[in-house]
């Protein structure tokens, strides 16, 4: 989950039975208290139910993007700052949208049917959906409102590194369930410690889909 992924989990029917089960909560119910539990331990991003449908139109929408879409992003650099985010169409074969993850707001335009928006709670990154048509070869570009800062490269030694320490987690368990047996896992592949340190290139997500989570029995991870 902290890896963002969309692959969801799933779980058989049968895990709903909770109603001849002596707390009634079924193992759905268990898996997900105590999956949430340890999420929510490290971050305080949303978690957001699909349906098995909305999740299918979400594999296609970026198996599209992957496939027919060829497009190019840059950064505008104004002095110390960069200003905004140029998507280049170079090849685009069928309909698509291009995400791209901003670091604060940036200045919208009613009239501009080319950008969507999408941000869920206060804790979310706004995301700017840039939509393209079959043969589109115009360039778009999203003015970022404020600009984001440089750190100037001629300082590099002089450039403090801070790094966030996760401390390692407590293996999971799914509590009073006296009609499953019930396996510990270590947590896996646990994000990397953040680190701030001098911008030499400009990095703009390139396929940053809005975090999921549980649905119809599922839990996703956009």
């Amino acid at each position: 989950m902290l890896q963002l992924r969309n692959e969801a989990y799933q779980f058989h029917q049968i895990n709903i039975r909770s109603h001849d089960l002596e707390d009634k909560e079924s193992l759905v119910q268990k898996w997900c208290t105590a999956i949430l539990k340890q999420y929510t331990s490290y971050v305080d991003w949303p978690v957001i139910s699909l349906k098995l449908d909305d999740l299918a139109q979400l594999y296609l929408d970026r198996y599209n993007r992957m496939t027919y879409c060829d497009v190019r992003k840059s950064a505008v650099i104004e002095g110390d700052y960069i200003t905004a985010i140029q998507v280049e169409p170079l090849t685009i074969e069928k309909s698509c949208k291009i995400p791209i993850t901003v670091p604060q707001g940036v200045d919208k335009d009613e009239n501009e049917a080319k950008f969507t928006y999408e941000k869920r709670g206060d804790k979310d990154r706004l995301v700017v959906w840039v939509n393209f048509e079959k043969g589109d070869s115009e360039t778009k570009t999203i003015t970022l409102n404020p600009p984001l800062a440089l750190l100037n490269k001629n300082n590099k030694d002089d450039v403090e590194v801070h790094q966030e320490e996760i401390p390692d987690p407590e293996p999971l368990t799914l509590a009073n369930d006296t009609n499953a047996e019930v396996y510990e896992e270590e947590m896996q592949d646990q994000p990397t410690p953040r680190t701030t340190s001098n911008v030499d290139n400009v990095v703009v997500n390139q396929d940053t889909t809005p975090f999921t989570s549980s649905n119809d029995a599922e839990v996703n991870q956009e």
